[in-house]
């Protein structure tokens, strides 16, 4: 996602004020105005230009624009996205429709944003929620860089990286992997359903073709990775984004598949054959870290195994005992050299 700087110069006879600006924009578009009155905001128009007009004024960047704070995202989310965007740039763009109070300004908006960033409607709509789920936050810079990484995961990270080279580097004590079967092994994205933050992968919730094996992945964020043995999954790795600069694993787990009867009923939970020879959760972790730096992220984080959503959910079938989140998730991040903070998470700079 490119974006154009628009800098706010000090001598409004040398380059336009952001105020005039925003001004020629709603006479070009007249219905601009009128769905700014629409909505019936507590102030009116010309008092959020005002407003805007009285703050300190800098380059519009995403690392300066919450200055201008709510009234400005409401002056920008009103005029067409593709207006915000030649204007000001596609970063304007996604803070004006990040921040715009309006439910109903944030749909169109973001419609028109993903036409003009080529991203779907509900891939857009799951980064900002899971911004505001997990952050409480509207982070413009948490979001975008959410979406670099469903971007990412989904055209080119797994298919470019070497995962027969990860392999050969991961065996357990004493077992020899040839070339042959290293090859076997494969990565793939994973996605939750529509603008779910967590939920069922939209990959993976079906029978194996030509088995009565079934396979249901559940995704404790929106987006992870699957390691495929033969083409089936047999662990997967979920990420998340807390900030800009982190990446953090909250999923790391193995796939069993399930044998159905007629009926469609589980009648046995079969082994993940794939993960026997090898040491797949530092394995995964090392492709993680890969990830992180290929999105110029500085820092890898482990989610530690008491924070785990499953420790505390007792209205479910799926429960963690606290002991076994310990092992796979604590346990792990120690001896791979990360540090433990306050938050009771794991990190360690990449």
């Amino acid at each position: 996602m490119g974006h154009k700087a628009f800098k706010l110069m000090h001598n409004p006879k040398t380059m336009t004020s952001l105020i005039e600006k925003i001004r020629s924009l709603y006479l070009e578009h007249p219905l601009a105005r009128e769905g700014f009155e629409g909505v019936g905001y507590p102030e009116s128009f010309e008092h959020y230009i005002s407003l805007v007009g009285s703050y300190p004024q800098k380059s519009l960047s995403l690392g300066c624009i919450d200055s201008y704070g709510l009234d400005l995202a409401i002056l920008l989310s009103h005029l067409p996205a593709r207006s915000v965007a030649d204007s000001f740039g596609n970063d304007i763009l996604i803070w004006a429709w990040v921040n715009s109070p309006d439910i109903h300004v944030k749909k169109k908006l973001c419609s028109g944003l993903s036409e003009i960033i080529q991203y779907d409607v509900d891939v857009l709509e799951k980064t900002r929620l899971a911004a505001w789920k997990y952050m409480q936050s509207n982070n413009t810079l948490l979001v975008k860089k959410s979406l670099d990484l469903i971007h990412w995961l989904n055209n080119g990270f797994c298919i470019d990286i070497d995962v027969p080279s990860y392999i050969r580097s991961f065996p357990k004590d004493g077992v020899q992997l040839s070339d042959k079967r290293c090859r076997e092994y494969s990565l793939a994205p994973l996605n939750t359903r529509e603008k779910n933050t967590w939920g069922y992968s939209k990959e993976w919730n079906s029978r194996i073709p030509m088995t009565d094996k079934h396979i249901s992945i559940f995704l404790d964020t929106y987006v992870g990775m699957c390691l495929n043995y033969k083409g089936i999954p047999n662990a997967i790795v979920g990420y998340f984004i807390p900030d800009p600069d982190i990446l953090m694993i909250k999923q790391l787990q193995g796939v069993r598949p399930k044998r159905r009867d007629d009926s469609d009923k589980n009648i046995q939970t079969l082994s993940s054959r794939g993960l026997a020879p090898i040491q797949w959760d530092k394995l995964l972790v090392e492709i993680s870290i890969n990830l992180a730096k290929s999105l110029g992220i500085c820092e890898i984080s482990i989610q530690g195994g008491y924070n785990n959503t499953w420790v505390h959910e007792r209205n479910s079938c799926f429960t963690l005992p606290i002991e076994k989140a310990v092992m796979r998730y604590d346990n792990l991040a120690y001896s791979l050299g990360f540090e433990y903070r306050n938050d009771e998470n794991w990190y360690k700079k990449i």
